[in-house]
């Protein structure tokens, strides 16, 4: 399917169809069953979930929403942030499809993270591709599909090697989307406190945020919700900037019936959406939040703009190519549009990068600029009425320094809307909180990873090897292995040592048959990260003679051609999940009994000290 998914890509170009490359596959992940994530709202236009393949799995929304949901200026503040912003790399181990659609994925490894799938929450898989083999070239600019309420709003990608930017990597404007403008309605002027909450549509709707909103009473009003900016009300106010890093803009005060826009204390403006600082981690990102829709009596009010998205990229070095004159990874909120005569809607707010980049070698002939800005608020070019605040900053993770030399890393707030035709404006909206560029971080230790790790059979010993990156905080390792690769036993726990980036285990009792290995690294303020699994197979010794009756009803036989010490016997379905049995063994032959177990294909697992086997078995 990869090569399907290539060929259309390099079709759209070659005809102008798709002017901007796009590598990601996404899907709503509906529910978590173990280490099964089912799906729906699959999207595999550009890419596919493959088996042993990686994703990212990010928690978009969740039921985050404050208790109070009274129409005051309090609403639409954090409750608890559960488990909004979480993210994590997993590895498909299997998929399945129904009538040609992906429907599941079962993961290699358990999730290190929880999730929530409720109807308040929206949780995300997307591709997570290798590109190039071993160094890449960018062909075309490339991007990300928009979030849509369900999926999108993430470009993520790695590169083993050399990653070589030519062209701009973009996710503006893809991320939480801005509230729409209202319909045209004349309100009293300068309404003040009157709604902050509505179901109504004469009021600016809300921008979108962290909290997936049903219900239609919180929908328009002045009130944020969360990082989403809040709509303008009566009369003429504009919408509140989007929230990130930073608080967005309050929208401007509204149309006064005179030369000056409305009170403070009557202000119809929307408020700007909640600033996310306290929350963001690095392992813990967010969209940046839609602007509020600014409030209309003319047909000449703005809708609030889309936030930006969310960009990933893993690479050991990122260089530009010659004679560019200049590109962008950005992540920036859109601008709200500017009008006359009524309220205009505010800036979307900046989203989020993380750039896993040992090195940057930046051609001065073609400068990078890394930046996550706030869009700015839409100008009402009239006497004064409502501007759009500001959009808040997003962030920027690098896992080690950011471009130095001939590169540039910015995230700006969005500037204020103006409330009238004035040049200079003399009358503006409300501006983002804090100073820009504090969404910056250098230095900081991305996910843990290990560089390798491989498995090797040396006579019959298993000999395990992996190493680290330079940069890695693990503290200690832990080898496991399993026979089954559902249950483990920790064999060794290992210290890491300074200036040591390579490690090596002898297992030199292996059990028989097919055994897994994998690798559990702890960091010291233990956070975790299981490595892929490897496997490998030491000839069984004994076998089994024969298991019958096959296909089974209710009892089964087991016969072996040499008496085994310490048997143990476990009968597992086709999800792994144990079954309830019986068994008792005379003169060698084993009687395993149940009940009422459902038709169906089921494995009998055979374990003895030294010995291990499986045999398929159904049962009618």
């Amino acid at each position: 399917m990869k090569e399907l998914y290539f060929l259309l890509a390099l079709l759209f170009l070659s005809t102008g169809i798709h002017a901007q490359s796009q590598v990601n596959a996404y899907a709503q992940v509906t529910d978590i069953r173990a280490n099964t994530l089912l799906l729906s709202q699959v999207d595999e236009t550009f890419d596919s979930f493959e088996d042993r393949e990686q994703i990212l799995i990010v928690q978009i929304q969740d039921d985050v929403l404050s208790s109070n949901v009274l129409n005051d200026s309090s609403f639409g503040g954090v409750g608890q942030l559960l488990n909004a912003g979480n993210f994590e790399i997993a590895q498909i181990s299997s998929h399945t499809e129904s009538s040609g659609t992906l429907v599941s994925i079962t993961l290699q490894n358990p999730l290190i993270n929880t999730y929530s799938t409720g109807p308040n929450s929206r949780l995300q898989i997307v591709s997570f591709p290798q590109l190039g083999s071993p160094n890449y070239t960018t062909t075309t600019d490339m991007t990300a599909k928009a979030w849509d309420g369900a999926t999108g709003g993430i470009l993520a990608f790695e590169v083993i090697n050399q990653l070589t930017v030519a062209h701009n990597i973009s996710v503006d404007g893809l991320g939480f989307r801005g509230g729409a403008v209202s319909r045209n309605a004349y309100g009293a002027i300068c309404s003040g406190n009157a709604a902050y909450i509505s179901s109504s549509d004469e009021y600016g709707a809300k921008g979108e945020g962290i909290y997936v909103n049903n219900s239609a009473n919180y929908t328009y009003g002045r009130a944020k919700l969360l990082n989403g900016g809040g709509g303008g009300s009566h009369h003429n106010g504009g919408g509140g900037g989007g929230g990130n890093y930073t608080t967005g803009g309050e929208g401007g005060r509204g149309y006064n019936g005179g030369n000056t826009v409305c009170p403070l204390s009557r202000a119809t403006g929307g408020q700007g959406g909640m600033e996310l600082s306290n929350y963001i981690a690095l392992n813990r990102v967010f969209l940046g939040g839609g602007g509020g829709g600014g409030q209309q009596n003319n047909s000449r009010g703005t809708s609030g703009a889309n936030g930006g998205g969310l960009i990933y990229i893993k690479a050991p070095e990122i260089v530009s190519s010659a004679g560019c004159s200049g590109i962008t990874i950005s992540a920036n909120g859109d601008d709200a549009a500017s009008w006359t005569n009524d309220g205009a809607g505010g800036g979307g707010a900046g989203g989020s990068i993380l750039l896993a980049v040992n090195n940057f070698n930046i051609n001065s002939s073609c400068p990078l600029v890394v930046e996550a800005n706030g869009g700015d608020g839409g100008s009402s070019l009239s006497t004064p009425h409502g501007g759009g605040g500001g959009g808040g900053q997003g962030v920027i993770f690098y896992s080690n320094i950011g471009p130095l030399t001939h590169g540039n890393s910015r995230t700006l707030n969005g500037q204020a809307g103006c409330n009238s035709n004035r040049i200079p404006c003399n009358n503006l909206a409300g501006s983002p909180s804090g100073m820009d560029n504090e969404g910056i971080f250098e230095q900081i230790t991305l996910p843990l990873e290990l560089v390798y790790f491989e498995a090797k059979k040396v006579g019959e010993t298993a000999v395990l090897q992996w190493g680290l990156s330079q940069e890695d905080q693990t503290a200690y390792f832990e080898v496991q292995r399993s026979t089954d690769a559902i249950n483990f036993k920790t064999l060794a726990e290992i210290p890491t040592q300074t200036n040591q980036n390579d490690y090596e285990f002898l297992d030199e009792a292996p059990p028989q048959g097919q055994t897994y290995y994998r690798i559990r690294q702890v960091e010291s303020n233990d956070d975790y990260l299981f490595s892929e699994l490897r496997s490998l197979y030491f000839k069984e010794k004994e076998k089994v003679i024969r298991i019958y009756p096959n296909p089974a009803k209710n009892k089964l036989y087991l016969e072996l051609n040499q008496k085994q010490q310490n048997i143990y016997l476990d009968l597992l379905d086709a999800q792994g999940r144990k079954q309830s049995i019986q068994y008792k063994e005379e003169a060698g032959l084993y009687h395993i009994y149940w009940d009422n177990l459902p038709e169906g294909i089921y494995f009998l697992q055979i374990t003895a000290p030294n010995f291990h086997q499986t045999q398929k078995v159904q049962i009618y």
